[in-house]
């Protein structure tokens, strides 16, 4: 593990707890999953992992550590489904782009069939191998006008939106603990100049829920959600941001700051409480796309990308600058593809289809 430029990167504790590397021999699974698109954690030392492959799994870390279940497989493509089977099969059809957790026990995923499904998940049911712990609930939301890119839910799990393509919808939860239901037209966040492929959440208890949606064209829009219908409250940073790679993740920092990342490698801070305001910080440009971006605990920044996973000091940087503390971390040096946090704990997807799991305390 290698440190620079911060005070501690060569302190800072990192041990790989669990990975699903580790399957038992002659497992086909091992090399037929395909990248990691995406990590959703479903409770404590839990997630669900999604493949280009078209599969999506539970990945389980034994409480004692060291041990990982990851070999039970979510079907919701084909088979029965919860109901009377009104969720046609081409809304469920795979990869699974995206997924938000909503409450204890339930989930949005996002799906190439052009639709959301709302599940609900045991996963003390899916650790003894049952089939059934993964099921869809209510009707499929939609239809989007392409793969569903991201979906984010509020913390209180009210509120949802989706995106595809240059359109994000809001669903709204029907009374607690009821499935989602649409909202009108109006209530639709809609771009004229590219494709929205990330989504992320500021909420704040005087201000409302900001929605921010990266842009395929380099640009971050931000949006009043609390209004209705929503204000468009233009590009984030203004001008000065445009005309960078393609923004594929996002992350707010304490409500406060929204970390942002591209395809052309630069990872970049703005205010999430001003959207209009100038960039924060920015880093100098990693060698390759940026995938995926969180914030630990203790303030630093996680990067996954084709470099690997790189650790930041923390979002404010020092005079405009993000602070590099390990450009290593963890020892992944290369693939990293998806990121996803619980209490105590990193999951990390990567582009061979193996998820670890990272002790960052």
């Amino acid at each position: 593990m290698r440190g620079r430029e911060g005070d501690g990167g060569g302190a800072v504790k990192m041990l790989v707890i669990a990975s699903s590397a580790f399957v038992r021999a002659g497992d086909a699974s091992a090399t037929t999953r395909g990248a990691v698109i995406h990590l959703c954690v479903l409770g404590t030392r839990s997630c669900l992992a999604t493949t280009a492959s078209g599969r999506a799994r539970l990945v389980v870390v034994d409480d004692r550590g060291g041990v990982i279940r990851d070999d039970v497989v979510v079907e919701l493509d084909g088979g029965a489904v919860e109901g009377d089977g009104r969720v046609e099969r081409r809304a469920r059809r795979p990869p699974y782009w995206s997924a938000a957790r909503t409450r204890d026990g339930a989930a949005l995923v996002g799906t190439s069939g052009n639709y959301v499904l709302e599940c609900a998940y045991d996963v003390e049911a899916g650790a003894r191998g049952e089939s059934d712990w993964f099921q869809i609930i209510g009707d499929a939301l939609g239809p989007h006008t392409g793969y569903v890119r991201d979906v984010v839910a509020t913390r209180d799990g009210r509120r949802a939106w989706s995106c595809a393509c240059n359109f994000a919808p809001r669903w709204n939860a029907s009374g607690d603990g009821g499935t989602y239901e649409p909202t009108s037209e109006r209530e639709t966040l809609e771009l004229f100049t590219g494709d929205i492929l990330s989504l992320a959440l500021s909420e704040r208890e005087c201000e409302g829920v900001f929605v921010f949606c990266g842009v395929a064209d380099g640009t971050i829009r931000a949006f009043d959600g609390t209004r209705s219908p929503p204000i468009d409250m233009g590009v984030v940073g203004g001008t000065s941001s445009t005309f960078r790679g393609r923004v594929a993740a996002m992350c707010v920092v304490d409500d406060e700051l929204l970390v942002s990342g591209c395809h052309d490698g630069r990872v970049v801070v703005h205010d999430a409480r001003v959207p209009s305001a100038p960039k924060i910080a920015q880093g100098e440009p990693l060698p390759g796309k940026v995938h995926d971006v969180c914030a630990l605990e203790d303030g630093r920044i996680l990067v996954a990308g084709e470099f690997g996973l790189v650790a930041y000091e923390n979002a404010h940087g020092r005079d405009g600058r993000l602070v590099v503390v390990d450009d290593a971390f963890g020892g992944v040096r290369s693939g990293a593809r998806a990121l996803a946090l619980d209490e105590s704990r990193v999951f990390v997807g990567t582009a061979s289809g193996d998820v670890f799991a990272l002790d960052a305390a």
